[in-house]
């Protein structure tokens, strides 16, 4: 368990870390008994996280669950914290009372806009964090620059603001992967015309496979996200198309990972075995 954190205007918020059974799974019992003992030292609210960090297994779902539970115990403000940035699911915990706060942080740095999308009823815009860690938490432990591996702008956005182009151009971008899922986003909105050919049928490149395993459900989301931004913004899009030289007509950038894919086929096998392993069976496809 944290320390006791001194919050704004000097009430004591103290973070709970989830308790967790032998098994892996959440001590609920526990964490009630420890939700009450904080309220009577004192503790003006309580911080709920929904995982200990060590488990890429624990989902919202859960996360939620546990509020809940937390919350059926004490008079004080709960609030739900640790990467809830299932929109929908953040809302309903809200207005049915499960928690009386959600907290976000990593889900800000992916899109600072979450908080506007969501009260404009856009919620297919927000563009998810995927939970990986690199940009944010792995940054902060190397004391390096804050970034976010799904958000480019994120703590940068002066120096890589999307300025509106003045000449208009065609650019050609081989594969739909998400490097050139991104470059195609950020052309069209620039104000060019972006045009992705992709040999598959899909977007995502290498991580739909990544996004096998059900704990990966977050690769997944940002897949999509991709694919409706892309075609909100209008991006042409031709599926089972390897371009060759002659077709040519515009700027081209050439962003699918060929010499890559092998090896990180051979990463994500890897998973899928350890996954299976773990849990006796390989996560459906």
């Amino acid at each position: 368990m944290h320390l006791l954190n001194p919050a704004p205007f000097g009430r004591i918020l103290p973070a709970m870390v989830t308790p967790m059974k032998a098994d892996g799974t959440v001590d609920f019992e526990a964490a009630q008994k420890l939700a009450k003992q904080l309220v009577a030292d004192g503790a003006d609210g309580l911080v709920v996280n929904g995982t200990t960090g060590e488990s890429p297994t624990t989902h919202m779902e859960e996360k939620v669950e546990l509020v809940q539970a937390v919350k059926e115990v004490v008079d004080v403000p709960v609030l739900c914290a640790g990467r809830m940035d299932d929109s929908d699911m953040a809302v309903e915990a809200v207005q049915t009372g499960v928690c009386d706060i959600v907290s976000l942080g990593r889900p800000l740095l992916a899109d600072p806009d979450y908080v506007n999308k969501l009260r404009a009823g856009k919620t297919a815009d927000i563009r998810p964090c995927i939970g990986c860690q690199e940009g944010c938490m792995g940054r902060i432990q190397k004391y390096s620059m804050i970034n976010c591996a799904v958000n480019p702008q994120c703590a940068r956005e002066r120096a890589f603001a999307y300025n509106p182009v003045f000449r208009k151009k065609k650019v050609v971008i081989v594969g739909g992967g998400i490097a050139g899922c991104e470059t195609a986003r950020v052309l069209a909105i620039r104000g060019h015309e972006p045009v992705i050919y992709e040999a598959s049928d899909r977007l995502g490149g290498a991580l739909y496979e990544a996004g096998v395993p059900s704990f990966k459900d977050d690769d997944r989301a940002l897949i999509a996200w991709y694919a409706h931004t892309l075609e909100k913004l209008g991006v042409e899009i031709h599926f089972n198309h390897r371009l060759t030289a002659g077709e040519l007509d515009g700027t081209l950038v050439r962003l699918y990972g060929a010499p890559r894919l092998e090896a990180a086929r051979a990463r994500c096998a890897g998973v899928l075995d350890r996954y299976a392993k773990t849990f006796g069976s390989r996560p459906e496809a």
